[in-house]
């Protein structure tokens, strides 16, 4: 049984391109929403993507409980990859029919699935997964400074991409942000992706005749209202908890590499004692490494091994 389409989308000014992609994830089979939103730092490219989930995000009754639920906004935006693709993988496990339609984010996705890193194991992995779950139906959104910056493989995915127009500020007086928009088409023989703008007809009464008239046109400005607010501190909040997650496994990081250059520091300073003290070592005419682990009590065979060798001058330990 078909689903219809709930009067908020049906009503909406764009409701050609919401009501299209609404019915492509709740009544077609084996069939996502995949876009783009792109722009520079601070062009509202993902304050947008979270106001397109919010129209979507419904299901035939209008509810968003379940499928963007902005008060459990960390089950729907994501700024790691590992974390999205751990998510996609639970929906999978759920009842198809409950989670189509489901709002997905991966925000500014470059940082963890960049074109540039595409020798990268991990990232190879992250895309062949994008390319196998359309028969979830699920809604994804992904935010990036430019649209090559994402593989070619999730570019291939794409249904349209929203590329945020400069200056790179929000309308915040009017509570809108802008955008071109353009419909993404693939050439699979050619292996393409050609872009096209919307060319939309609509009805107006001719002021002259007064007759009903229809105007021919390609869209060259998309608005985007602004997110709810509540949805906008949700976002916030996630976004801050993100950095100071992100900063505390940088210093970590950091104070492991410095750990790793203390010992390396702490070998040469062993090497150096035992030849300063080589008589206490030697066995058979040779440094020998069981001699050296007696005197640095806890220090691993291997490790002794490598200073006997260095002690000796490349030869063979005792």
């Amino acid at each position: 049984m078909s689903k219809k389409t709930p009067l908020s989308i049906k009503n909406h000014r764009y409701s050609w391109l919401f009501e299209p992609e609404w019915q492509a994830t709740h009544n077609r089979m084996d069939s996502n929403s995949f876009n783009f939103f792109i722009g520079g730092l601070g062009s509202g490219k993902t304050f947008a993507s979270l106001r397109r989930a919010e129209i979507v995000g419904v299901d035939e009754n209008g509810d968003s409980s379940f499928l963007f639920d902005i008060d459990h906004l960390d089950r729907h935006l994501f700024f790691d990859k590992n974390d999205m693709l751990k998510r996609i993988h639970e929906l999978e496990e759920m009842n198809p029919n409950k989670v189509k339609g489901y709002q997905i984010i991966g925000d500014e996705i470059q940082k963890s699935a960049n074109a540039k890193e595409w020798n990268d194991r991990d990232i190879q992995e992250f895309s062949k997964e994008m390319t196998t779950i359309r028969s979830t139906r699920l809604n994804i959104s992904l935010t990036t400074p430019t649209y090559k910056m994402v593989t070619t493989d999730l570019r291939l995915l794409g249904t349209y991409v929203a590329e945020m127009k400069p200056p790179n500020t929000i309308d915040l007086v009017n509570g809108f942000s802008y955008s071109k928009l353009h419909y993404l088409e693939l050439k699979a023989f050619i292996s393409e992706i050609w872009r096209r703008r919307p060319y939309l007809k609509s009805k107006f009464i001719n002021p002259i005749t007064k007759l009903p008239t229809i105007s021919h046109g390609i869209l060259n400005e998309f608005r985007w209202d602004l997110p709810s607010k509540e949805l906008c501190r949700n976002y916030e909040k996630l976004k801050k908890e993100f950095r100071k997650k992100s900063a505390e496994e940088r210093v970590v990081a950091i104070e492991e590499r410095t750990t790793q250059q203390e010992n390396k520091r702490s070998f040469s300073s062993m090497v150096d004692e035992v030849i300063a003290n080589k008589e206490k070592f030697i066995r058979n005419g040779k440094v020998c490494y069981s001699a050296i682990m007696r005197h640095y009590d806890g220090l691993g065979r291997n490790l002794a091994t490598a200073i006997a060798k260095e002690a000796n001058e490349g030869g063979d330990v005792a």
